[in-house]
């Protein structure tokens, strides 16, 4: 397995993440029109639109789960496809991809992001132990280990799916709405260790529906309509200005644009299933039905 510490030690010259003029046609439809981006290790991109804008289905590309009809997309210098089976790609998707009555409590939730690493009896090993615990106290959440999802606040599960994504080590993150419905503890304890993950080399894709937050954290925010608009600054894309390109010219812009465009949520990834691994027994059986095989976005 290479980690995020190989990439950054080994091959500081592939980018994370390369859209080379990607098409995507549902159909009739086209839900994104020769879409180039790339993005850099140790780099935050936020990628910002409307509902029904390709931020979804840019993802979706990104992971492999679905095909671009046209143009390239490398992630780690390799295919999407290979780069999902190597465990390059992790995901944080948004908090309704998780039942509230899900029978697993927080600490089988972020083992079942290491499922990939398991043996056949998804046992988990002091080193796996020591991750979890390691990322529970960085995302403050130690003592919660046994408390039932369904128990959990908005910003604490919100905290758990990050958790469950980083135990994996993988080079690049993607992350669904992160900051929406969580509490202002929870939102800084996330940018906090984001900024951290910057610093060690890890490639973040940040897809959000609001400006809020993002100035400082962003290195560069990305305006989608289908295609991109425009790539820049966050304090210089972040006005209403620049965000009324993102709506039809007879809408009219809401006027807390620069917070939050027109947004119905999606889930990025299927829901968990059913994990059997408490902080007791040291297992993670079931923990690979509900990670995501690193096939989110499906």
């Amino acid at each position: 397995m290479r980690n995020r510490q190989h990439f950054v030690e080994h091959e500081g010259g592939v980018l994370a993440l390369e859209l080379d003029t990607v098409s995507v046609h549902f159909g009739e439809r086209t839900a994104l029109d020769k879409v180039s981006l790339t993005l850099q290790r140790g780099e935050l991109l936020a990628l910002l639109g409307q509902n029904g804008a390709g931020k979804s289905t840019l993802a979706r590309t990104v992971t492999g789960a679905v095909s671009a009809s046209a143009g390239t997309v490398r992630v780690l210098g390799t295919s999407p496809a290979r780069a999902r089976r190597r465990g390059h790609i992790a995901v944080v998707p948004q908090r309704d991809a998780i039942p509230s009555d899900a029978p697993m409590s927080l600490v089988q939730l972020v083992a079942s992001g290491l499922a990939r690493h398991l043996g056949p009896f998804r046992r988990l090993a002091p080193r796996h132990r020591d991750v979890i615990d390691r990322e529970l106290a960085r995302l403050e959440l130690t003592g919660l280990e046994r408390r039932l999802v369904g128990e959990l606040s908005g910003g604490q599960l919100r905290r758990a799916l990050l958790a469950r994504a980083l135990v994996q080590d993988a080079p690049l993150i993607l992350l669904d709405e992160p900051f929406a419905g969580v509490d202002t503890h929870s939102a800084d304890v996330i940018r906090g260790r984001l900024a951290e993950l910057r610093r060690t080399g890890c490639a973040i894709l940040l897809i959000t529906h609001g400006t809020d937050g993002l100035e400082g954290l962003a290195d560069e925010l990305v305006l989608l309509r289908g295609h991109v608009i425009d790539r820049g600054p966050v304090k210089e894309l972040a006005t209403p200005e620049s965000l009324a390109r993102l709506f039809d010219s007879e809408s009219t812009v809401p006027t807390n644009a620069q917070q939050s465009v027109t947004h119905h949520p999606t889930p990025l990834e299927p829901r968990t299933a059913d994990v059997d691994a408490g902080p007791r027994e040291h297992t993670a059986r079931g923990a690979e039905a509900s990670q995501p095989h690193n096939t989110p976005f499906s």
